[in-house]
């Protein structure tokens, strides 16, 4: 309880917290209004408010009426008036004003804006308000924390069945696709560009029904920026300078040997919900071979474990790779060459790495390749080694090959249409 001498000027709660009552509790500020001990009649009637308790709310009690003010002073006055009145309750943000006619019991827990008043009828200076205060409650329990949901164990596959149709990719524009790579963002959708005859453009292809799309719909057309077009042979996803999902369009092509450099084409992953359009953020890397001029290459992967851009070419198997990682903007850089893959050494057509950096493909034109990594190993370690041999139907001219970021982490294939009106889309299932 809440217990004060109605002459105090503060009433302590548990010892320790002191709220603000007003000190005046006679009609007149000489105190004639007590004569002989007795209160005058007419307060009794109509009493004076003498303890205000700041930030509280009246409980308990009964409200006889609720009015609107436009202050606890026009509240006040009210009660003044009223007969009866033994407490007022006024709410400063609604400017509510309850008339009590029974002493309220308790007050409320701090409540900020609010504000409880109640009078006596006493002339007894030793007399006490005693108000009950709810209890404290105890802080919440805190709930533990949601953890993520621990991911499963990865491991390597143990093989890839046999290919099924998911669907087919029309003729044009898709005449002569060379690479393909799952999206990060949109996952259910394939990028890929044309080979030697092409444009400096990506293409989307569904890889299942969404929306509006069927597999092996084409789902927009995004004209790399400013980017030009010699032969575009693979294209990679990985981070770039905000973060991930860019693409790499991989301009590394050269069947007559004459380039003195290739370009790798880089753009953010585009938001396909707004149709076609062009990609105004493609910047470029030049690249030159520590021997000069005279290599053809087809295969491109980004490898996140060193955020490092691997080639491997297509005659001999040789591993190159950037020396620094690419930041912001164009830049130039000499490759690296770093290894020789293990498996074979010719016919090198395409290639590809998983999202979390674990599993490699390695793509001819007869043949796939799997390769799998421990975490943390070496990418030229790895592709040094022999790579198992998959289930894979030989296409027509099938040079394209990724992981699926939309399935059980298969792969699917991609050939050229070699003037076929439509070229089907196969999916190779996950053991």
């Amino acid at each position: 309880p809440i217990m004060s001498s109605r002459n105090a000027g503060s009433v302590t709660i548990s010892g320790t917290q002191t709220l603000d009552v007003t000190k005046r509790w006679f009609a007149s500020s000489n105190g004639d209004d007590c004569i002989a001990g007795k209160m005058k009649a007419a307060l009794k009637i109509r009493p004076l408010l003498q303890y205000k308790f700041e930030n509280r709310k009246c409980t308990g009690g009964t409200v006889d009426v609720t009015k609107t003010e436009d202050t606890v002073k026009a509240c006040r006055k009210r009660c003044k008036r009223r007969r009866g009145c033994r407490a007022i309750q006024y709410q400063a943000d609604t400017g509510g004003c309850a008339i009590y006619s029974v002493v309220p019991t308790g007050i409320s827990l701090p409540d900020v804006g609010s504000s409880c008043e109640v009078a006596t009828t006493s002339c007894d200076p030793t007399a006490t308000l005693a108000l009950a205060e709810p209890p404290t409650p105890a802080p919440p329990t805190p709930a533990p924390p949601t953890l993520p949901p621990t991911p499963a164990p990865f491991t390597c596959a143990s093989g890839f069945s046999s290919r099924q149709t998911m669907g087919l990719v029309k003729n044009p524009p898709m005449d002569e696709a060379s690479g393909i790579v799952s999206g990060y963002r949109n996952t259910r959708t394939l990028y890929t560009h044309n080979d030697f005859t092409g444009r400096p453009e990506v293409y989307a292809i569904a890889t299942s029904p969404l929306g509006d799309w069927s597999s092996g719909q084409l789902q927009g057309v995004f004209k790399l920026g400013n980017a030009g077009f010699v032969d575009y042979e693979d294209i990679a996803m990985g981070p770039g300078p905000n973060g991930s999902g860019y693409i790499y369009a991989g301009d590394i092509g050269d069947n007559d040997d004459r380039r003195n450099s290739i370009v790798i084409y880089r753009a953010a992953e585009p938001d396909l919900s707004r149709g076609s359009y062009r990609l105004t953020d493609t910047s470029s890397l030049e690249l030159e071979y520590p021997r000069g001029k005279g290599i053809n290459a087809e295969c491109l992967m980004f490898d996140s474990y060193d955020d490092r851009l691997y080639i491997i070419t297509k005659e001999k198997g040789e591993i190159y790779r950037t020396p620094t990682v690419w930041g912001s903007g164009n830049a130039q850089m000499t490759l690296i060459k770093v290894g020789d893959v293990g498996t074979t050494s010719s016919d090198i057509v395409g290639c590809d790495i998983s999202r979390n950096g674990r599993e490699i493909l390695i793509k001819t034109y007869g043949s796939v390749y799997y390769f799998c990594r421990d975490q943390g190993a070496s990418l030229v370690g790895v592709l040094e080694r022999t790579g198992s041999r998959q289930p894979y139907a030989q296409e027509p001219q099938g040079e394209a090959v990724c992981f699926a970021n939309d399935r059980n982490g298969g792969f699917y294939t991609l050939s050229e249409s070699t003037g076929r009106s439509t070229t089907p889309l196969y999916y190779y299932s996950r053991n």
